[in-house]
Formats: structure tokens, sequence, C-alpha cells
């Protein structure tokens, strides 16, 4: 068989953590909400590449990183029936490499904040939430066949032999930054016995 173009992928990943989350009763009404998680990834990748099987050439790389992510929330109770509360969060996708071509992590900071309240002696339940999230460096799978002009332009700032469109099928390209909000609507009504009535909108 006659083989060309020869590109060959191996990785190996390994994530080790550590949370804690707690919470404080400052009032019968106030509660608030911490927590953090340390994360460290190491990732090893290696890609054995060449046009005919007698000319394959070998990189490898390894990728070493931690990371602490942090959430810090808010709930008051209006009365028994009415919950208002808020929280803001930190999260992340880890970076490493593909192909032996280099992508930082994705992070993203997101905020929620809402009112959860059951009226009608418990027959009507309701659920209004806004969010909002931003995205740094998003990470997307993308092939040479796909953007090869793209891809040329990450081969021009990398300096790896192997950075070859011939050769790679599937990169990581940074998407850069994203910002999405909305706001949701959820409602659940119980008007007979047996019998339950549901929507949303957002």
């Amino acid at each position: 068989l006659n083989q060309g173009n020869i590109g060959e992928y191996y990785n190996t990943n390994r994530s080790i953590a550590g949370f804690a989350q707690l919470e404080f009763h400052v009032t019968d009404k106030l509660d608030i909400v911490a927590g953090g998680r340390i994360t460290n990834d190491k990732k090893y990748g290696s890609f054995r590449y060449g046009v005919t099987p007698a000319s394959l050439a070998f990189t490898d790389s390894d990728y070493d990183d931690t990371r602490f992510t942090y959430l810090l929330g808010v709930n008051y109770k209006l009365n028994s029936d009415v919950l208002l509360y808020a929280k803001y969060s930190t999260a992340y996708v880890s970076g490493g490499t593909s192909a032996s071509l280099p992508f930082v992590p994705e992070t993203v900071k997101s905020a929620e904040a809402g009112i959860k309240g059951e009226f009608l002696n418990n027959k009507l339940r309701t659920n209004l939430t806004a969010w909002w999230a931003d995205v740094k460096h998003a990470q997307s799978p993308s092939s040479s066949n796909t953007v090869p002009s793209l891809f040329a332009e990450i081969c021009a700032r990398v300096s790896n032999p192997a950075c070859n469109g011939s050769f790679i099928s599937v990169f990581v390209v940074d998407a850069g930054s994203k910002e999405s909000w909305g706001v949701e609507f959820e409602a659940m009504a119980a008007p007979a016995d047996g019998g339950t009535i549901g929507g949303n909108a957002s």
C-alpha cells in the first residue's frame, strides 16, 4: 500500500483537582455561598509525520498548568415561598497541543441572578433568571481542509516543521472572545389534582 502525507497523533491527559464549598447562614433569611477549586492538568502529545513511511519525522510536547476557579453566591428568602438568588463564578477548559501546535486555556466568567417562587398554595411555581457569560480564547476544533488560510496563518507563527496542512487533519483554533446573555422564565401550574401545565420562554 502506497501511503502518503502521513500524520499520526498520540496524546495522554492527567487532571487532578481539589475543591470545597461552604455555605454561611448569616441570618434566618440570608445565606452566603463560597466555593473554590484548584486543578492541575498535565498533558503529553506526540506527532509523527512525513510524506512517506520511510521519511517519518517525530515531534512531541509537554503541557503542565495549574488553575484556580471560584464561585460566590447569595440567597435571600423574601418569605417562605419566594427566594432571591445571585451568583458569580469562573471556569476554564485546559489548553495543550494538537499535532504539536499549542493552544491556550479557554476561560469564562459568568453571573446569574433570579427569583424562584411558589404561589396559590403551592399550585403555581415560577422561576425567572437573568444570566451573562464572557468567554476568552474560545477553543474551536478545525481542520486544514476547512480553513486552509487560517492554518497557513497559524503555521507562520509557529516554528515547527510539522506545521504542514497535508500532514495534520485536526487542530484547535483560538476563536477569540465571546459574550452572551439572556433571560429565562419557567412556570409550572397544578390547577387540579392529577394534572399539570408548564411552559418556558427564553
